[in-house]
């Protein structure tokens, strides 16, 4: 037989209160910041004579490993003069350069060679692995010595976080997130060079000048 409504049975009106029946939703988490930390290297603690002899080399290998293990990746200009302070250096040239190339090369890291910017990272494995973006809380690095996995990484999480941006606000972002205001051209121009290597890789894509995350990705 058709069942009518009038024989359906009626909720208690107070079982279903606020108190009786309340419906718990868990809070969407958080996610976590990933700050970038400087290795605490203490500068001029050598004289600058006390670097030429043989006796730094092991030194200078141990605080390249420290420094790599703390931070990597890390690009080689960056941590080369990070080295040279602890002994008051503050010129890199060619003799000084093959120097720390040849002490860098016995920490073990995984150096990766690019025509525009060479980075150490712990190992292929972290390479390989993928990094997240380390936002600027209190330490902060030049522009120039973020790498480009990092600044591509960067760029994900900000179109993650707003959804599509034009190149200029994307820019602004993008800076902000690593402790800087608008920067010129030469910074906006690196900006665009690892935006064009994630849409090459399908990660970004361009719509009506406005950049979006490729789901999934």
């Amino acid at each position: 037989p058709t069942r009518r409504s009038s024989d359906l049975v009626k909720a208690d009106a107070p079982a279903f209160s606020e108190k009786n029946f309340a419906i718990e939703y868990e809070k969407k988490p958080d996610k976590a910041q990933v700050y970038y930390q400087a290795y605490p290297l203490l500068p001029e603690q050598y004289p600058k004579e006390a670097f030429y002899t043989g006796a730094a080399v092991p030194l200078m290998v141990r605080l390249m490993s420290d420094i790599i293990e703390w931070e990597a990746p890390i690009v080689e200009e960056d941590l080369f003069r990070r080295i040279l302070s602890v002994w008051g250096i503050n010129q890199l040239g060619a003799r000084l350069t093959e120097i720390l190339k040849q002490a860098a090369a016995q920490t073990g890291a995984f150096y990766l060679l690019d025509d525009t910017q060479n980075t150490y990272w712990q190992s292929r494995e972290q390479y390989e692995a993928g990094i997240s973006a380390r936002r600027c809380q209190t330490d902060k690095r030049k522009f120039p010595y973020i790498c480009d996995d990092e600044i591509e990484a960067t760029i994900l999480e900000i179109l993650t976080e707003q959804i599509s941006l034009d190149f200029k606000n994307l820019c602004r972002e993008v800076f902000k997130f690593h402790g800087y205001n608008m920067l010129g051209e030469e910074a906006q121009n690196r900006v665009y060079a690892c935006l064009s290597g994630l849409m090459e890789k399908n990660k970004v894509l361009e719509e009506d000048e406005r950049y979006i995350r490729v789901i999934g990705l």
